[in-house]
């Protein structure tokens, strides 16, 4: 995926995004986003104040990340959501496995949608056991 800016006509950055073609890319912008990163997984050498630390930073994060995202859909039969103020994936979606053509955000940002070219249509909603 190119990210270009449209003044000056230049590719700012790129995104290794999919392992194939890329079909689609939507742009949302949400007060809070219903695929959230994963919390960090435990690790057994932090101590508390590591953790406290950790927790903080995450805080500050979540808030940098409560603004513009992307969707994007590949062959490889993804769903992508980053982040648009960094370009960081927060979420993969799998699909059914056909070549996902077209993907689309509901006006509240709290589900999206999915169209593959073996003419199948996947909704995702923002429960964490759909998401890898």
């Amino acid at each position: 995926i190119r990210i270009w800016d449209m003044r000056s006509l230049k590719a700012l950055y790129t995104i290794p995004g999919h392992l194939s073609n890329v079909a689609d890319v939507r742009f949302f912008r949400g007060t809070d986003l219903p695929y959230a990163p994963l919390p960090p997984s435990a690790d057994a050498g932090m101590d508390s104040a590591d953790d406290e630390k950790a927790s903080a930073q995450e805080t500050e994060e979540r808030k940098y990340r409560a603004g513009l995202y992307m969707a994007s859909a590949g062959y490889d039969g993804l769903v992508k959501i980053w982040s648009a103020d960094d370009w960081q994936l927060l979420r993969t979606l799998p699909t059914d496995g056909g070549k996902v053509m077209s993907v689309d955000l509901s006006n509240d940002g709290k589900y999206l949608a999915s169209g593959t070219y073996n003419r199948n249509f996947q909704m995702f909603a923002p429960d964490e056991s759909v998401l890898v």
